[in-house]
């Protein structure tokens, strides 16, 4: 007689083994999309990434990868699978967000309460690049001070795409 615990360790077993087959799999298919710049599968890949977050992002640091290398792949999938989509949608309905940290410490810009930090261009960042940029293009641009002030500028500007923008990932 089968007793409930050997029942419980091989239903166990099996959905351990499923686990790394998948991860196996999904591990492939990056690899393979990292070397030909050609993604395949971006749905099962993102779902994989979803599903096995934290134990992905611990095996990666603990192997020597950059942190964060789960986010940015991630990222870029989501990227991928919303690009045709989101290209669509015109300038004047998107919105850039920048956090503040990318401002030089002895930054100039004023906060607004309603509009985030104010750039006065003075060239000690890109971040007046990045505007004049937005500005040519019709988008609204926002130097966030706090994830808080994101809900504030959404409800102001209602955008139908957010870019958000932050420090570049480089390997």
């Amino acid at each position: 007689m089968i007793d409930i615990f050997e029942i419980l360790g091989i239903i166990l077993t099996v959905f351990f083994l499923i686990v790394i087959l998948i991860l196996v799999i999904a591990i492939l298919l990056i690899s393979y999309s990292v070397k030909t710049k050609k993604v395949l599968f971006p749905g099962f890949v993102l779902f994989v990434l979803d599903f096995l977050y934290y134990p992905l992002k611990i095996l990666t640091e603990k192997i020597g990868m950059k942190k964060g290398y789960i986010d940015m792949i991630s990222n870029d999938m989501r990227n991928f699978i919303n690009y045709k989509e989101l290209s669509k949608i015109p300038f004047e309905d998107r919105i850039l967000l920048l956090p503040q940290c990318l401002r030089k410490r002895d930054c100039p810009a004023i906060l607004d309460s309603m509009k985030g930090f104010q750039c006065k261009n003075c060239g000690r960042c890109g971040i007046g690049d990045l505007i004049r940029f937005c500005d040519e293009k019709n988008i609204k641009v926002f130097i966030i001070p706090g994830g808080s002030f994101v809900k504030k500028v959404i409800k102001l500007t209602r955008p139908k795409a957010i870019i958000g923008g932050g420090v570049p990932y480089r390997t």
